[in-house]
């Protein structure tokens, strides 16, 4: 029922406007690179060869390839966003009216507030993958081939080296990168538990005051809140050693 709502499906009923986005998003990248391209032939020419005439067309080319980065930046970030709160509500009215029509065992097994967070919250995520995930994974590999082309350009030997970085970085980021997934879905779990345990305990405050229960619930809510530090903490952690793994392999 919501296989429509998978990335696959989302995918292909989208494909125009993702296609629209990501010719918006070459744009971006390739007009990123011409300002440092253009030192290249600053050095070289204009101040080595002394050809001057060639000053002004190369600050007419940078002047401009600034100016439609500015432009396909604005875009980008306004139909990235736009689209990503489109499909984040799209989902979110797919999932409410797919778990209303779920039998009653499957809220017996979960606690309230665990299921508002994956309507509300874990939705959220699908707009933010949208946004920030594709344009870091897809415009991250257009810059790179990009400066591995421009590098090829300058020197074959320093794009061989940084061709060579990038594979060794790859192979030592592997298994931190698995890690880092394990405790990213441990945490949105742990998360969801204690937004269910909120919630439950603010819907029934009158029983909770009646009984005098609000010391255990505070107990609850602090062991969760723990758990939910901790499990910050060692994705932090792990976040750390990767982006220490990665300055190290350029620089060695």
């Amino acid at each position: 029922m919501l296989k429509e709502y998978s990335l696959g499906g989302v995918l292909r009923s989208r494909r125009k406007l993702f296609t629209a986005g990501l010719a918006i998003l070459v744009v971006n990248r390739s007009v990123g690179l011409i300002p440092a391209g253009s030192v290249k032939i600053l050095l070289d020419d204009v101040i080595g060869r002394q050809q001057t005439t060639l000053l002004s067309p190369l600050i007419a080319v940078v002047a401009a390839s600034l100016v439609v980065e500015a432009i396909s930046g604005y875009l980008l970030t306004t139909y990235l966003d736009g689209e990503g709160h489109k499909l984040a509500a799209s989902i979110r009215m797919g999932l409410q009216r797919h778990v209303y029509r779920l039998p009653v065992s499957y809220f017996d097994r979960r606690r309230g507030g665990e299921v508002v967070s994956n309507i509300m919250t874990d939705v959220d995520r699908v707009r933010l993958l949208v946004r920030s995930g594709v344009v870091q994974l897809i415009g991250g590999g257009l810059t790179m081939l990009g400066s591995l082309v421009m590098l090829l350009w300058i020197s074959p030997l320093m794009a061989a080296l940084a061709l060579a970085s990038v594979c060794v970085m790859g192979v030592v980021a592997a298994r931190p990168l698995k890690n880092l997934e394990n405790i990213a879905r441990e945490h949105n779990v742990l998360y969801g538990q204690l937004m269910g345990t909120v919630t439950e305990a603010i819907a029934s405050i009158r029983v909770v005051k009646g009984y005098q229960k609000e010391g255990r619930l505070d107990e609850v809510f602090s062991g969760g809140a723990t758990r939910l530090l901790e499990s910050a903490r060692r994705m932090l952690a792990v976040t750390a050693r990767i982006e220490l793994g990665t300055m190290l392999t350029f620089v060695g």
